[in-house]
């Protein structure tokens, strides 16, 4: 069969490289709260636990430093005080985890397995590694409907129409009508919902993924094409009932479409507006919601097959 195997997020040489003695790795699990000496949840309702430090005598002092800084970042944010802001996080990280996790749309970015890090007392808060992208790429039926939220929604393309499908607004009664909806952390919305870090955004993708579209899917069947044998002998030893280029020819099919979206939302074609300096955004947007939001998912639902790509190269040795 076939095995996929990955690095651990965890503090070495060859992964997150850590060397202050309180450098720290924290993870945001809305999800699976277990009980342990380093956890704690926040006012907003986000749990936070340690995961990893280099040096484990100083875990009290460095999560206690963690979390008084994550709450100055909260403070700015809602004082959309981009100047703080950029003091307290490293800014670039935070648009990657945004613009990583959107692109795939991944239903877990913001609520569990949400990590962050910081090389000791004086360090900014970093985000990331990305990890757990299981459901992502379109393949949770569930978050789908017929507006197509799995291209064109989720959180982007800006703090406007941030969780319009997705999340109630910002507050613990309403964000607990849905078991999934009630576990997303707000703090990426509500970053995004100030100008200068939605520009940041657009200005990093424009720097990184735009027009790079058919690169991008000729990797996907590039790699298809290595594990095709392999794949089909994985699809007859487990009597999958997938067919294994009709699930590539969908994944092409959804990052080509992925792709169009993002290029005309934060791509080089697109309009940077530059924020009113005189213009003061309100500091408790509420997003129009998604009346059936509130629908119970169905993690087990097929994602519909409907390709319509080039057809995949043949198979090569």
């Amino acid at each position: 069969g076939l095995y996929y195997i990955t690095e651990k997020i965890e503090i070495n040489k060859n992964r997150i490289n850590l060397e202050d003695p309180s450098g720290i790795i924290i993870e945001l699990d809305n999800s699976h709260i277990l009980d342990g000496t380093y956890t704690i949840d926040t006012e907003h309702g986000d749990h936070f636990t340690m995961h990893d430090i280099v040096n484990e005598d100083n875990i009290s002092d460095a999560f206690d430093n963690f979390l008084k800084k994550f709450s100055q970042l909260e403070s700015a944010v809602a004082e959309k005080d981009f100047t703080k802001i950029n003091t307290i996080i490293d800014v670039d990280s935070f648009a990657e985890y945004f613009l990583l996790n959107e692109f795939t749309n991944n239903p877990d970015a913001y609520n569990s397995s949400f990590f962050f890090y910081m090389n000791g007392d004086k360090d900014k808060i970093h985000a990331g590694p990305g990890w757990d992208f299981d459901l992502a790429f379109g393949s949770t039926k569930w978050l789908s409907d017929d507006s197509n939220i799995n291209l064109e929604t989720f959180v982007s393309p800006s703090g406007t129409m941030a969780f319009k499908y997705y999340l109630p607004a910002n507050s613990q009664s309403n964000r607990s009508s849905n078991s999934h909806l009630s576990r997303l952390s707000p703090l990426l919305y509500n970053l995004m919902d100030i100008p200068e870090f939605s520009i940041h955004v657009k200005e990093i993708y424009q720097s990184t993924l735009s027009g790079k579209g058919d690169e991008l899917l000729n990797y996907i069947k590039n790699q298809a094409n290595y594990i095709r044998d392999a794949a089909l002998r994985d699809q007859e030893r487990w009597k999958l009932k997938a067919n294994f280029d009709d699930e590539v020819n969908y994944l092409i099919d959804w990052v080509s479409k992925r792709y169009d979206h993002f290029e005309q939302t934060y791509g080089i074609n697109s309009t940077i507006e530059e924020p009113d300096s005189d213009s003061k955004p309100d500091s408790n947007p509420e997003p129009n919601l998604n009346p059936n939001s509130n629908s119970n998912p169905d993690p087990s639902s097929e994602s519909s097959l409907d390709p319509t790509p080039e057809s995949l190269p043949p198979s090569t040795e």
